[in-house]
């Protein structure tokens, strides 16, 4: 499930309309509408987040947790350097296309 879809997910569990809940988390209903329905290209930052959160009264991470933003600030931690990314990214879009490349490495690492 990607964001925009659990966002949609958790404010109609709550039958709020996307002007109310805009207004609630202090967000614009047209930024909603377009994370919603996939029109952004990226995640909102977790600050943002954050006040949806809020205003839906959801525990602590339960939005960042679909977000991409939470998942590249954990990469960019454990990846800090310039060199270290580009090799990840390599490794990811090899991954991408192959699906039993990642069941490989999975393999490997339990073993060890």
């Amino acid at each position: 499930m990607k964001f925009g879809e659990k966002l949609r997910e958790e404010r109609e569990k709550q039958r709020l309309k996307i002007r109310e809940f805009a207004r609630k988390a202090n967000i614009s209903a047209s930024y909603i509408s377009m994370l919603e329905n996939g029109a952004l290209t990226r995640d909102p930052s977790n600050s943002m987040v954050k006040k949806m959160e809020n205003a839906l009264k959801l525990q602590s991470g339960t939005l960042l947790s679909f977000s991409n933003t939470s998942l590249a600030t954990e990469i960019r931690r454990a990846f800090p350097d310039v060199e270290s990314t580009q090799k990840l990214r390599v490794i990811l879009n090899k991954v991408k296309d192959d699906k039993k490349l990642l069941d490989k490495f999975y393999i490997t690492a339990k073993e060890k």
